[in-house]
């Protein structure tokens, strides 16, 4: 049965389908006779930059490029202008004759040169969407093989699609171009394809989305659901935000956090409470009889007057347990701590011990400094152990807080999926904010960025049943207060990131929870970051054959 969409509505049948530009290649022209030609089987008239007057040909139903001449788009090939409309889409099927050589496809604003939008086969075998007349990141690789491709276009930007092995997969969502009136382009520059169709339908070309939410409702302590209408208006299921910690609030046209997180740990103010700090150990116990555990003024507090002091061997110091914990919650452990002597692990665990880590942090730092550590619990009940480190150590322990992270998602029902999300840095801070991917329960994926800091500030977390491993990291430097645009391919074991469409972290083991469809935003600070926009799409599959199959089977 033929889908929905290409039901003839007298007859049933699937519609023939009318072109605004079309040409299959299907007459024989020599070198030198192309420039002008009418596109066969049309419509559409052929404009062609070829100096040499021997570059372009036709024949056997392939518009051949020769002799490189090194310079971009001569030769080159364009088509009529078109004028810009969300849904237009141009299909396009050539073969590169090598990969060390560039070329790009896709729209330009006059007939020469490169192409503005599109997509860059660049000369070490990767492609990269054009945006802007600029290099976006890189996105898949190519080889000297068929290779069809469809842009969509949408009022800023187009959808970039690559069909292969029966499956179009989108590759990337370009969120900037609007140029309006626009000409197809295939310009090399040493590369000789043979094309064998460059096509665009007049009927518009609109994706579904899987989900879609501005944010654009009235302030509320409630998320609500996210909207049922896309970017190109096409209608979008309606998906409830299940909060997961914290109190995230929608606020100026964004999630952010909302009340102010609870420190779950014992209320001590010798290391809790610095406007009241106090000699005490109340709450925290001894962990495996170290020499000296104290409460103490003396060593330079982090902050305020008092903090815990601990003189110990390999594996002694202190620790706190029975915190009461809801499992698949994210958690923020903060702390500073000053290393005098020797080395020292602080733990952040499930249920009694370090068997159930959920993430630590080495130190033998001599002054003190701030650190944080983020898990997800996997049990009820969970805390904190500070240790000595393979030998004897002397360290101090000040400023200690355990709170429940902001959190938020919503599940799109699919796990392999791209998603574009603009999220607004801190104004100041060091405290890590982010996306989530693939979530369900303690297993999950973490975009986490900690801004404020220096080296390492962009991390790909893979958190299995709680327990934390980094499978990525960069440096991006986020400016304070800024709107950063992340995008996120979750594609069976590969998942990649992109800010500000530049290629990030790229991770191809991702194993764990890769069937999950748990997809949202966290925040480990009050009021620390926001989500203003999110876009979730499929990444392959059926829906994009029933979608746009047809326009290269004719």
């Amino acid at each position: 049965m033929w889908p929905r969409a290409f039901l003839h509505p007298m007859y049933g049948a699937r519609a023939a389908i009318r072109w605004l530009l079309r040409d299959d290649f299907n007459d024989t022209l020599a070198a030198g006779n192309v420039d002008g030609t009418p596109a066969t089987p049309g419509p559409g008239t052929r404009a062609v930059t070829d100096t040499d007057g021997d570059a372009l040909s036709i024949g056997s139903g392939v518009l051949q490029f020769s002799n490189s001449n090194d310079t971009w788009g001569d030769p080159g090939y364009w088509l009529d202008a078109i004028t810009r409309a969300a849904g237009r889409a141009m299909f396009v099927r050539l073969t590169p004759n090598v990969t060390n050589r560039s070329m790009t496809v896709g729209f330009d604003t006059n007939q020469a040169s490169l192409a503005r939008e599109g997509i860059l086969f660049q000369n070490d075998g990767t492609l990269y969407p054009r945006i802007n007349n600029t290099n976006g990141p890189a996105v898949a690789t190519y080889t000297v093989a068929e290779t069809t491709l469809a842009f969509v276009l949408r009022s800023a930007g187009f959808y970039l699609f690559r069909y292969a092995s029966g499956v179009w997969t989108l590759l990337y969502i370009v969120s900037a171009g609007t140029d309006a009136t626009i000409y197809p382009a295939i310009a090399p520059e040493g590369q000789s394809p043979a094309v064998s169709f460059i096509r665009i339908p007049e009927a518009l070309i609109i994706p579904d989305l899987l989900a879609y939410d501005t944010l654009t409702r009235a302030d509320s302590d409630s998320l609500g659901s996210t909207e049922t209408t896309g970017p190109e208006s096409q209608t979008v299921e309606a998906r409830a935000w299940s909060v997961i910690g914290g109190d995230p609030d929608i606020v100026s046209n964004a999630i952010t956090g909302g009340d102010a997180q609870s420190n779950l740990l014992p209320d001590n103010n010798a290391v809790s409470d610095v406007d009241t700090e106090a000699d005490a150990t109340t709450g925290y116990s001894n962990y495996g009889a170290p020499t000296t555990f104290e409460s103490t003024a003396a060593g330079t507090p982090g902050v305020g007057s008092y903090h815990f002091h601990i003189v110990g061997d390999a594996n002694e110091g202190f620790r706190d347990y029975d915190n009461s914990w809801t499992i698949g919650v994210l958690y923020m452990l903060r702390y500073r701590i000053k290393v005098a002597s020797g080395s020292v692990t602080m733990i952040m665990y499930s249920s009694g011990g370090d068997a159930a880590s959920l993430g630590t942090s080495d130190h033998s730092n001599a002054a003190y400094e701030e650190h944080r550590i983020l898990g997800a619990a996997k049990t009820a009940t969970g805390g904190v152990i500070c240790r000595c480190d393979g030998g004897a150590a002397e360290y101090y322990v000040d400023d200690m807080e355990l709170v429940p992270c902001h959190a938020a998602y919503i599940n799109p029902g699919e796990a392999d999926v791209q998603i574009v999300a603009s999220l607004t840095t801190p104004a100041a801070g060091t405290d890590p904010f982010g996306l989530i991917l693939r979530r369900d329960g303690a297993t999950m994926w973490l975009v986490e960025i900690t801004p404020g800091t220096a080296g390492t500030d962009l991390r790909l977390v893979e958190l299995n049943d709680g327990v934390r491993t980094e499978r990525a990291t960069a440096d991006i430097d986020p400016t304070a207060g800024t709107q950063i645009e992340i995008q996120v391919s979750c594609n069976g074991f590969d998942i990649d990131v992109f800010v500000d469409d530049s290629e990030e972290l790229s991770y191809a083991s991702a194993t764990v929870g890769q069937s999950n469809t748990q997809f949202g935003w966290f925040d480990s600070a009050e009021g620390n970051s926001t989500l203003d926009d999110i876009q979730i799409m499929d990444k392959s599959g059926t829906v994009y054959n029933d979608l746009l199959d047809r326009y290269i089977q004719e």
